[in-house]
Parts: structure tokens; C-alpha cells; sequence
């Protein structure tokens, strides 16, 4: 039986070994091209009490100018 993309995505996603948060999101990263193509992506760590974001992982990320805190 085949087993459907959306699927395979999550396997592979919850099969990703935890290295950091900047590894597992390129690793997330290469999985969800496969089946979702974009150009660039961002991911925000965030501390659990407050919800504040602590850090980012940007690739392909707004090119300074079209920051407004640049």
C-alpha cells in the first residue's frame, strides 16, 4: 500500500533527530520542499512562559531594505 505524501511528510518530519534549533529547522527545511516548493523560510524560537520569540532561523529571508528595523 502507498502511503500518501502528506504522510511521508510527517514521518520524515518526526523522524528528524534533534541537533539544535537552527539544525532541525534546515532539516524541516529540505523535508517540506519535497512537497511544498517556496523560496525562503523563517523559524522563530520561543521561550515557553512569556511567548516571547528568543531567536530565528532565516534562509532567503526580506532583504534588509524591506525590513522596517533594518
Amino acid at each position: 500500500m502507498a502511503v500518501a505524501p502528506a504522510e511521508r511528510v510527517r514521518r520524515a518530519l518526526g523522524g528528524l533527530a534533534p541537533g539544535g534549533a537552527r539544525e532541525f529547522a534546515l532539516q524541516a527545511a529540505r523535508v517540506l520542499a519535497r512537497a511544498v516548493p517556496f523560496d525562503g523560510f523563517c523559524v522563530l524560537t520561543m521561550d515557553p512562559a512569556t511567548h516571547l520569540p528568543t531567536n530565528e532561523i532565516v534562509q532567503n529571508g526580506l532583504p534588509a531594505a524591506a525590513k522596517p528595523y533594518a
